[in-house]
């Protein structure tokens, strides 16, 4: 999967949807009193203005949405976390703390769900009106490494720093460069100073993943958040 960014969208612009509204809640009641010849209040009015902004900002929001579900990979676009099957207590809290919206580290075995609810919680963000990103570690890489030739890994930093919520997927040692690496640590520690959370996850254990990324990233993570190991059969493996 290649990496493709998530639509900021602009600001909904709340004075400019007010103007509009007023301009047409005049026209529909101007024509209004030449049929009816009753003369509407203010009070209704200003409920017409409302109405006609709030309809335009959801209509806004729907939108933005839409075109945020199409970055998600087609097995996954569709899927909340109603559809996650718990198996037990801890199954649930992994949920509830996903939903949270807070940081977490997720590592452990294959086909256990852990992108699975990292796309989840990008979609509950959304929905909460927040920026979010996933990205694979090696697409990340990939940009910083692009950047060195004639770009600014700097911006790079900036930008995935400047999500409300970001996940970082499949962190392995076999990806990137000791210098690529770096960048990563920049972006973990940046976003730990701004209080931004950060999930990563890898199918790494828990010694090998701080070993990867270094323990002062692997702790600014999870002092904000969660350790979350997964263990079990791979899914994709049963299920076949």
């Amino acid at each position: 999967m290649s990496f493709e960014p998530c639509p900021r969208g602009k600001r909904f612009d709340q004075q400019s949807a007010e103007i509009h509204a007023s301009s047409r809640v005049y026209e529909i009641l101007v024509k209004l009193e030449r049929e009816t010849g009753k003369q509407s209040t203010p009070q209704e009015e200003d409920a017409l203005i409302d109405e006609m902004v709030r309809s335009e900002r959801e209509a806004y929001e729907r939108e933005l949405f839409a075109s945020r579900l199409e970055t998600i990979p087609l097995r996954y676009r569709n899927q909340t976390f109603a559809d996650y099957v718990c198996q037990n207590d801890r199954d649930k809290a992994i949920v509830k703390h996903m939903a949270s919206g807070r940081s977490g580290i997720l590592h452990g075995s294959n086909g256990t769900g852990k992108t699975m609810l990292a796309f989840c919680a990008i979609r509950k963000q959304w929905e909460a009106g927040r920026y979010a990103q996933y990205i694979l570690a090696a697409d990340y890489f990939d940009l910083i490494r692009s950047s060195f030739n004639g770009g600014d890994p700097l911006k790079v930093l900036r930008d995935f720093t400047d999500y409300d919520y970001l996940v970082v997927d499949e962190i392995d040692k076999k990806h990137g460069t000791q210098t690529e690496f770096v960048y990563l640590y920049r972006l973990i520690n940046d976003r730990y100073n701004e209080m931004k959370p950060t999930v990563l996850i890898s199918n790494s254990n828990r010694k090998d993943l701080e070993s990867v990324i270094g323990i002062s990233a692997f702790s600014r993570v999870a002092g904000e958040g969660k350790i979350i190991e997964f263990t079990g059969e791979d899914y994709r493996k049963k299920r076949g």
